[in-house]
């Protein structure tokens, strides 16, 4: 969904950062839509900051291959590290530290990145074989704001 120049998340946005990043991946999120395909076709989905209504929405319809934790995004989820590939779908005002570390050498993140409900752009940050960190802006968003005690 496209507002004066700028990308809002939508199962759409979603879907082309799940693109970017490729399948098995671990996503941040502030809620989570049960009626995604691609839950069901993804062997293993971890979901940090989802609470315990839809993780338990989640199971009752099936989807047991997904793992959920209520929690600070920012920090990552360090015990089930490391990670192929991370989904954020709320903004940070840079790219957390901790999700690097967390993520593995040759995988990719996608991480809205700017100012509270300014300018952020989609970035996409990649880890080479060799532990390098590059980073790349795609397009202009507009996400809701981290809300942990990094904002």
């Amino acid at each position: 969904m496209a507002s004066q120049g700028f990308v809002v998340p939508n199962h759409h946005t979603r879907g082309a950062a799940a693109r970017l990043v490729g399948a098995h991946a671990i996503t941040y999120a502030r809620d989570v839509s049960v009626n995604a395909p691609s839950l069901a076709d993804t062997p293993v989905t971890a979901l940090k900051g989802v609470g315990p209504k839809n993780a338990e929405r989640l199971q009752r319809l099936g989807y047991d291959n997904v793992t959920t934790r209520l929690g600070d995004g920012y920090y990552g989820w360090e015990a089930h590290a490391p990670f192929d590939a991370i989904i954020v779908t709320a903004a940070a005002s840079h790219v957390p530290p901790p999700l690097i570390a967390q993520l593995k050498p040759g995988g990719r993140m996608v991480i809205p990145v700017g100012t509270r409900f300014q300018t952020q752009y989609l970035t996409l940050v990649e880890k080479d074989p060799d532990g390098r960190v590059t980073t790349r802006q795609l397009i202009p968003v507009i996400f809701v704001p981290f809300t942990g005690g990094h904002q």
